[in-house]
């Protein structure tokens, strides 16, 4: 996994949660906690759903529970499925 893939999911999860949910693209970084930024489980699950649809990765529950932190997520998905970025 490369560090200019991450940086490109990372970037697009910005500007959906700026578009998406008004949310300051500059507060999300790799390290930051989606319940630092007031995403909630159901936040959670509808940005799982955008991923797999985008992606291409499966995200169970059980993983969902498991992604943490954006970083968390952009891992998960390089990890786990055919990116289109």
């Amino acid at each position: 996994m490369t560090d200019y893939y991450r940086e490109k999911l990372l970037e697009q999860i910005r500007e959906w949660l700026e578009a998406e949910r008004g949310l300051d693209r500059d507060a999300i970084e790799f390290d930051t906690p989606f319940k630092e930024l007031g995403l909630d489980s159901l936040d959670l699950i509808e940005m799982a759903m955008e991923w797999e649809q985008e992606y291409g990765v499966l995200i169970d529950d059980q993983n969902v529970a498991d992604i943490v932190t954006f970083g968390d997520a952009i891992d998960f998905v390089l990890a786990n499925g055919p990116v289109a970025a």
